[in-house]
């Protein structure tokens, strides 16, 4: 696995399942962790579980507004490099042709 010590990784779904346990892991690994979900209550548990290097940032990821929002406190938190895991889906109905820009941002990558 590549090194996540001091880098910042954005969970989108991170408030269960795969979303949380990734979470939990690039913790361990020494990562600075943004769980983005849309459950506050789940979301700030795990995040207070996980430590002082994980915090919550409410975001549903088929509202641009909250995408770019939680990308933006992100940013201001901090300047270290960072990774990005998608925990988050896209709706059963959704194609590719008919993907909203802020369903297909679920996951950003900051800048190294």
């Amino acid at each position: 696995m590549l090194s996540l010590e001091r880098k910042i990784a954005v969970i989108t779904g991170g408030t269960s399942g795969i979303g949380a346990r990734t979470a939990a892991l690039f913790v361990e690994e020494g990562a600075r962790v943004v769980i983005a979900g849309r459950r506050r209550e789940r979301g700030e548990q795990l995040a207070r579980a996980l430590g002082e290097f994980a915090r919550f940032v409410r975001t549903d990821v088929a509202v641009e507004a909250d995408v770019r929002a939680m990308i933006e406190q992100t940013i201001t938190s901090s300047t270290m490099p960072g990774r990005a895991h998608n925990g988050s889906a896209l709706p059963r109905s959704t194609s590719t042709g008919s993907t909203r820009q802020s369903q297909f941002t679920s996951a950003a990558l900051l800048p190294r």
